[in-house]
């Protein structure tokens, strides 16, 4: 970051391996598809297995993968959901992404946790239990972090915090306990192998 060079408000830069850093811009390249109306990126995952593959994740206009680092993308999503929030590659099962979405409109809802097992070029909904069974029919997925120094993998709903030992397969919510119950949690993150930080409505 010594020195940029150029600049463009629409794309992607590419900078190549000197100092000063020397960055280029070059136009965004979506192979094979249209969609004019992508939405927001709000989280970009980049795989800790294979720095090549990169997932960015948009707010309505689904998911989209890089294979090149950012030079090319596709839409990897399809049309099976287009809302997501988060996205994470689980660096202890190569090839497999977890992904948060929000709820949308259709009889059943895509809104939850989505999961690949082939680095994001095919999704599945994951079946939830919730603790209130009504919750499961508009539930939204917020926020998906990994558990430092450990293989579990949390994410933050609107029906509480859930969490997952089998890399991402089945969830489980956690119990109610001194200082919380099931409530939506926005942004989930762990600092360490034992602490969890939330953001919930009353704050952090």
């Amino acid at each position: 970051g010594e020195t940029f060079t150029d600049k463009q408000s629409l794309g992607s830069c590419i900078s190549s391996m000197s100092l000063p850093i020397i960055v280029s811009c070059a136009n965004p390249v979506v192979n094979g598809v249209t969609i004019p109306y992508a939405g927001r990126a709000v989280a970009i995952a980049v795989d800790p297995n294979d720095d090549n593959r990169i997932l960015v994740a948009s707010e309505s206009g689904g998911m989209f993968r890089s294979t090149n680092r950012g030079l090319n993308w596709s839409h990897v999503s399809a049309s099976q959901h287009f809302l997501f929030s988060d996205v994470v590659f689980l660096p202890f099962k190569d090839g497999t992404v977890i992904a948060t979405t929000n709820e949308d409109t259709r009889v059943k809802s895509g809104g939850g946790i989505w999961r690949s097992v082939n680095h994001g070029s095919t999704w599945k909904q994951v079946k939830l239990t919730t603790p209130t069974p009504a919750c499961v029919d508009n539930i939204t997925g917020y926020s998906v972090c990994v558990q430092k120094g450990t293989k579990r993998v949390w994410a933050g709903t609107s029906c509480g915090l859930a969490y997952s030992d089998d890399a991402g397969a089945t969830w489980t919510f956690q119990a109610t306990v001194a200082g919380y119950s099931p409530q939506p949690v926005f942004a989930v993150e762990t600092p360490s192998d034992t602490k969890i930080a939330m953001v919930i409505d009353a704050g952090l």
